[in-house]
């Protein structure tokens, strides 16, 4: 029998323990996560956008306002899944397995979830798991050492299903 993978399981340490790092994060921590952590050999556009312009603060904030103004004070009550990275070691398991944690804490406490997703992949990977498109921004339209078009970005909603 396959041994089940330490996040699959709501109440395991590891699944607890990722929880409280990640509810500590702050945008500027995602944003520098997000820098060092992501190969850029695996092609995503927000990921290029803040490896390569000087605004991390400003798509920080752009990010930051689209929650806020979409879910107002709720915001404060959801779980928030804004950047994701699996090891090589466990690609195919990894992004599933955090997200279903995250969704098993969230549907146990009550509390919906929300996703940022800044490619179609992303996208279709959220709505497999619930999420639904509810708003969405653009990031480096107005950046002159961008020389791309703007990002886009998705925020999905995912409501809490009662247990």
């Amino acid at each position: 029998m396959d041994e089940e993978h330490p996040l699959q399981d709501r109440g395991s340490e590891a699944s607890m323990s990722l929880l409280k790092k990640v509810k500590r994060l702050k945008s500027k921590d995602i944003a520098q996560a997000s820098r060092t952590l992501l190969d850029p050999a695996i092609p995503d556009p927000l990921s290029e956008y803040i490896r390569e312009t000087p605004r991390l603060d400003e798509a920080g904030k752009t990010l930051f306002n689209l929650i806020r103004n979409t879910f107002g004070d709720d915001a404060k009550k959801m779980y928030h899944i804004a950047a994701l990275a699996t090891a090589p070691d466990l690609q195919g398991i990894g992004c599933d397995a955090l997200v279903s944690a995250v969704l098993k804490v969230a549907d146990a406490e009550g509390r919906s979830a929300s996703a940022l997703a800044a490619d179609p992949i992303h996208t279709e990977f959220f709505q497999y798991k619930g999420f639904e498109c509810v708003a969405g921004t653009f990031i480096g339209k107005d950046e002159p050492t961008w020389d791309r078009p703007p990002v886009k970005i998705s925020l999905m909603l995912r409501p809490y299903k009662e247990c």
